[in-house]
């Protein structure tokens, strides 16, 4: 019955959202899901792809394509290491150029490239071989190590040396090519290391444009470079290119120099040159492109040279851009009067959005971008973050030009899987792709950005008329006149045929593998990057910066292992016990039987290495391992290792002397981040003392209470605490009440510092909320609930359907709420009941709810306005402090 209605269900569903083209056959039948199933995909592909119509006389090479790129995929999923697309473009080139897939996308027609910086659009090593050999090539080093190269008369002589000179006393010229290549190419075999920020990157990346300007601005030079900039593209089957430059000043070698004008009319002059030589080629125009910093300065030459040029080049000077690195410090804002003051009937082709900030003067960039009314987008990273200019993207037909390796190398994303382009092309956004500055890092033309695109930010079962739609994109945004004339001109480029991909299979040796990567891709977890968040500028800033209130703690889990290891186990009295099972757990009660127990201090006696002790002991109360994926393998292991330390810490933690300390300094370490208030959740459980003694649940909240009065007296800048009562999940599920019965007593007692109830502990299948909704129900209609609810992956099971109980019972706020994004109802409901969702990242990341916290949904929340706080859930336990 329950099947037939959910069928039932997503007919309806389906014919609201799809144009049915069929009968569909009964219903309750596999059939009937199977349809369904299957209207759902084509949906999402219609919309992916728009109104675009490929050819099925195509369809034998796409199929072709398709398996090749499955067996590609398959060979990742299997293997991580075994698939390029999801690895940086410096560690895979190689692995890249022996794929099948890639040496197809070779022969596929690109249509247009939209977005190219002429200054870095020719391969380095066409660049070190055919311009640094020439007669006259000169090099100076300055002071603080930054390279220029140049053709000019060295002035003063003393300061610059020929080229040729350190090639004849250099004893090794490949060594010294491959020094100097470096200087216009951030290639290196390690770019994590090399390259550890996006500053760090980008400093790399613009001393490269300051060292090759003098070098690539000599005429003849210029020539050459431009000609081959074409040739590559047009190599990878890019038929029409538009290109930003700033058309700086060129010379020649009779020092004459060339202005704005004169260099465009060079400009074009190369250009039909090159059309004549290649027929197939459609043609060139460019974009002038202004400098950031130097608009940012009040400097007006930009905005004359290109009124200059417009003039009289109205044709081929199609708009205006603004480039440089997207900072605080010089956002469009600052100098929105002088693009404001350009020719109404300017089109502007904008950077915008090249970055991870989410609401800073740098994404807003994409705000006054949509204002001008650009024409196009360079990049529009951050776009996925703004909900409204994303939607008039998408209706005015925006294009987003798409950079996937030049986003990459430049920081914004190491695994191309988690580009936002992704979404883009589900919604059937105008995507374009192109290389940015390939040449800057080891790449050339165009067609490793479409393979990245192909593999990584396309869906797995996209083929070859995803890549067709990606140069109909391209052609259909550009100038409305030019996409008349080069439509007939793109279809006489040809297709891909399957005989054409078979002849190129034969080639190749059909078992040829990938080799295992032997270095692990850049890694974000916790673990392994603590230390240089520390180090990291951003994060003495967030140290200083008051962050109001922490709304979700545990108590047995908030304090530093370093300071329990040092406080608490080098006390008089401190034992150990490690059951036959390898649970370890520590005490100060008097050890019963006493032979099962040692005293911590006789171990560390007759320890020989006291530190190796301690890092062993500490590691009972810190999952901290350098290594987490392999200690740490699955959801399961993680939880079982973290459960097991609040029980190897329970009894240590409520010896009323410890417990004393132990709370005062949890909020000390919340203070010393600049928390002014917590709401601590704790279960009250029985603490004992050095007579043996125990308090029960009301004595343990008052001597929890004076800690607090105590922690305020002597920090007066701290609010408060109060304490939300944290039922046990499993014992609640067993049908065990005390939890209900203490809370009720300690509500009734303490009703202000008691501000409401919590079920913590893994939710898992066999212990959801609605296992135990009759106790939860029983509990007095204004009680405040404020659940953990969704912290899963799970979807449509009974471990995310937590999250719809919590919404029953009216919850507060919901801990964690991971899994909210897939429950579009109760997002709705959280939104507008303004439900908190306290968000725990670092918690997410070690538990192992998501690896690589650039996707963890939060990022979708906060972009739709809910309220998100930020809390660190166990912060002691994973080696984090406040």
């Amino acid at each position: 019955m329950f099947k037939g209605a959910f069928l039932i269900f997503f007919s309806s569903l389906l014919g609201a959202l799809i144009v049915q083209t069929q009968t569909p056959p009964d219903n309750g039948t596999l059939l009937q899901y199977d349809y369904n199933r299957n209207k759902i995909i084509d949906y999402e592909d219609k919309l992916r792809l728009g109104n675009f119509y490929y050819d099925d006389g195509n369809t034998r090479a796409d199929k072709l394509m398709k398996a090749l790129k499955k067996e590609e995929i398959y060979a990742g999923l299997r293997n991580s290491s075994n698939f390029p697309a999801s690895h940086h473009f410096f560690r895979v080139k190689e692995k890249i150029e022996q794929s099948k897939v890639f040496k197809i996308i070779q022969k596929v027609p690109k249509g247009a490239t939209l977005h190219t910086h002429l200054n870095a659009m020719v391969s380095s090593e066409w660049y070190l071989k055919n311009v640094t050999y020439r007669e006259g090539a000169l090099i100076y080093n300055d002071p603080d190590g930054v390279t220029m190269l140049s053709f000019k008369p060295p002035d003063p002589p003393t300061k610059w040396t020929y080229l040729s000179d350190m090639r004849k006393s250099s004893r090794n010229v490949r060594a010294f090519d491959k020094w100097l290549e470096s200087k216009f190419n951030l290639y290196v075999p390690n770019p994590e290391i090399a390259y550890p920020d996006i500053d760090v990157v980008w400093d790399a990346f613009s001393n490269m444009f300051g060292a090759t300007y003098g070098m690539t601005y000599y005429l003849p030079v210029y020539k050459d470079y431009v000609y081959q900039m074409l040739k590559e593209l047009a190599d990878d089957k890019v038929m029409y290119v538009e290109i930003r430059t700033g058309f700086d000043e060129i010379y020649d070698e009779t020092g004459r120099t060339y202005n704005p004008i004169e260099h465009a009319e060079i400009l074009i002059d190369i250009i039909e040159v090159f059309k004549k030589d290649h027929p197939n080629f459609f043609g060139a125009k460019a974009i002038f492109q202004g400098n950031r910093d130097r608009l940012t300065r009040g400097d007006p030459r930009d905005i004359d040279v290109y009124m200059e040029l417009k003039e009289r080049f109205p044709e081929f000077i199609i708009g205006f851009d603004v480039a440089a690195q997207e900072k605080y410090d010089n956002t469009d804002y600052g100098f929105i009067k002088a693009l404001l003051s350009l020719p109404k009937d300017t089109k502007f082709f904008l950077h915008a959005g090249e970055t991870n900030w989410y609401g800073t003067g740098v994404d807003e960039n994409l705000i006054d971008a949509i204002l001008l009314n650009t024409t196009r987008i360079g990049h529009g990273y951050a776009l996925i973050k703004h909900p409204y200019l994303l939607d008039v993207v998408k209706k005015k037909r925006i294009g987003i030009e798409v950079n996937p390796i030049s986003n990459q190398v430049l920081h914004l994303v190491y695994d191309l899987r988690n580009h936002p382009a992704s979404y883009y092309l589900s919604q059937g956004l105008a995507v374009t792709i192109s290389s940015d500055d390939p040449g800057f890092w080891n790449a050339k033309g165009v067609n490793y950005d479409f393979y990245y695109a192909f593999m990584a930010i396309a869906p797995a079962d996209a083929g070859l008329e995803t890549l067709k739609k990606f140069a109909w994109t391209s052609l259909e945004i550009i100038a409305y006149e030019d996409r008349l004339r080069m439509g007939p001109f793109y279809n006489r480029s040809g297709e891909v045929h399957a005989d054409e991909i078979v002849m190129a299979l034969k080639k190749e040796e059909i078992d040829a593998g990938l080799r295992s990567s032997s270095n692990f891709p850049a890694s974000h977890h916790f673990f392994r990057v603590k230390e240089k968040i520390e180090q990291s500028k951003v994060f003495k800033i967030i140290q200083k910066v008051p962050k109001g209130a922490t709304l979700h703690t545990h108590l047995n889990a908030m304090v530093s292992s370093e300071w329990y290891l040092k406080n608490v186990t080098y006390r008089e009295g401190a034992l150990i016990y490690n059951d036959p099972d390898g649970v370890t757990m520590l005490s100060f009660k008097p050890p019963d039987p006493p032979t099962k127990w040692n005293y911590l201090s006789d171990l560390r006696k007759s320890s020989r290495n006291v530190r190796a002790f301690d890092k062993w002991l500490e590691s009972k109360f810190n999952l901290y391992v350098p290594n987490p994926e392999i200690a740490y393998p699955d959801i399961d292991v993680v939880w079982d290792a973290f459960s097991n330390m609040f029980s190897a810490t329970y009894e240590m933690t409520y010896y009323l002397p410890v417990y004393k300390d132990y709370v005062y300094q949890m909020l000390k370490e919340l203070a010393d981040d600049k928390v002014m208030y917590v709401e601590i959740r704790t279960g009250f459980d029985e603490i004992y003392d050095e007579t043996g003694r125990t308090y029960n649940p009301i004595e343990h909240a008052e001597i929890l209470i004076d800690i607090i009065e105590d922690f305020k007296k002597d920090h007066p800048n701290f609010f408060g605490a109060k304490a939300i009562f944290q039922g046990n999940r499993d014992r609640l599920t067993r049908g065990d009440l005390r939890d209900i019965d203490i809370y009720m007593e300690l509500k009734e007692r303490f009703p202000e510092f008691i501000i409401g109830f919590d079920v913590a502990a893994q939710e898992k299948y066999d212990n959801t909320d609605y296992g135990f909704i009759k106790a939860l129900l029983s509990l007095p209609k204004d009680t405040k609930f404020f659940l953990h609810a969704g912290e899963t992956n799970w979807y449509g099971t009974g471990v995310d359907e937590n999250l719809i109980d919590a919404i029953l019972l009216n919850t507060t706020r919901i801990g964690h709420g991971y899994a909210l994004i897939k429950h579009p109802y109760l997002l709705d409901v959280v939104k507008k009941k303004r439900i908190g969702i306290e968000v725990n990242p670092i918690s997410n990341q070690v538990l192992h709810l998501v690896y690589d916290l650039r996707n963890h949904p939060a990022s979708y929340y906060l972009s739709q306005g809910l309220a998100v706080t930020i809390s660190s859930d166990d912060p002691g336990f994973w080696n984090a402090k406040g």
